[in-house]
């Protein structure tokens, strides 16, 4: 017998939840159990869960890497693609998708190994900015960014950047690329940046108007160590330019 549809069960256990994690009475408790082991077994609950699920923080951490690194070794162009349709059939109305983002994360760090992953990457970012494909593929390239910077390879960096500007096909596109790209400089999410990055953005973003000149300048506040005087004339441009 096929497993009822998740939009039912999730719907059914609203009625059960309460009772299964906080019911004193054995009875009452029992039955709520079974229902609760029948949600279970649905496949795209066992697989998502802790992926959406603060109590279930160390399991989805386990999960992050089994599946990060299964997709970035083997997986292929269309796995990731159901990989995300699935979690996007699961996740909840109000989900944090941190943890699915995090996958990306590991499965980035074999760019270079698996061309299935570019090729995701590429078709990702056509999609609207606000898909979650589109994140999942900005931050594949944002982690192959990170171990560029962190091995000192600035002439494949400059690449991956151009690489990564071309295949965002609009401004928004591309404001929102650089926003993952740059929104967040930490060592560990980023590497360190760089006067390459710094030329980059600042190439970038004094023409777009897609983008508020505050964000512009935030984004570049996050390399302005790698040249202070370069930040300064980038930032002035900025705002010489705003209306």
């Amino acid at each position: 017998m096929s497993a009822p549809p998740l939009a039912e069960l999730r719907a059914a256990r609203g009625i059960w939840e309460w009772h299964y994690r906080f019911e004193k009475d054995d009875a009452i408790k029992t039955i709520a159990a079974q229902c609760e082991g029948l949600y279970q077994k649905h496949p795209l609950v066992s697989a998502f869960q802790a992926f959406f699920s603060f109590e279930l923080y160390d399991e989805a951490k386990v999960k992050i890497a089994q599946i990060g690194e299964k997709l970035g070794v083997q997986g292929t162009c269309e796995e990731i693609h159901q990989f995300l349709d699935q979690a996007q059939e699961f996740a909840p109305v109000t989900a944090d998708w941190h943890t699915i983002i995090s996958v990306a994360d590991c499965a980035g760090a074999y760019w270079k190994q698996n061309t299935h992953l570019v090729a995701f990457a590429r078709e990702a970012l056509l999609k609207s900015p606000s898909d979650i494909k589109f994140l999942f593929g900005a931050r594949l390239l944002n982690r192959k960014l990170r171990d560029l910077r962190e091995s000192g390879e600035t002439a494949v960096l400059s690449q991956e950047l151009d690489w990564g500007a071309a295949a965002a096909p609009n401004a928004d596109s591309e404001s929102r690329l650089l926003s993952v790209l740059y929104g967040h400089p930490h060592p560990l999410i980023t590497g360190l940046l760089t006067a390459r990055d710094l030329e980059f953005v600042g190439g970038r973003v004094t023409t777009l108007t897609s983008m508020e000149p505050w964000v512009k300048c935030q984004l570049l506040g996050g390399m302005y160590h790698t040249d202070w005087n370069r930040f300064r004339e980038l930032t002035d441009e900025i705002w010489l330019r705003t209306p």
